[in-house]
């Protein structure tokens, strides 16, 4: 439990460091951010431009969010303007993503406001 504790404890100190505002009525200033955990995942649910609730993995290590099926990404708009090449974990699996700007991120209600995001050109994961 006390591993739990900790994730929660990080989510709120990287929300808060990142620039989440969170409009909040009560007088503590806190927030609650509910997740589920899966194979030891941190499993976060968002709303992505404001139609699609969709699960993404809190990877605190991760330098960009990262969304690995471009099908959904093409069915939301989305709006690309650079390619990067990426290295998979294992230093030599070469991957290709788009970034997509100014994707709208819901997070329980709160407006994480307008991000750039990298997405995937094929599946490598395999996620659902």
């Amino acid at each position: 439990m006390d591993q739990y504790i900790k994730y929660i404890v990080f989510l709120l100190f990287y929300f808060n460091l990142t620039g989440v505002v969170a409009s909040n009525d009560s007088k503590k200033g806190t927030i609650t951010i509910p997740f589920e955990t899966h194979n030891d995942f941190i499993v976060i649910e968002i709303l992505i431009q404001e139609k699609l609730p969709l699960k993404f993995i809190f990877d605190t290590g991760a330098e960009s969010t990262l969304l690995t099926k471009i099908e959904i990404a093409n069915a939301l708009g989305f709006k690309y303007d650079k390619r990067y090449q990426i290295v998979g974990a294992d230093l030599s699996e070469i991957m290709y993503a788009q970034r997509a700007k100014n994707v709208s991120i819901f997070l329980d209600g709160m407006d994480i406001s307008r991000l750039n995001i990298l997405v995937l050109e094929e599946d490598y994961f395999n996620f659902e």
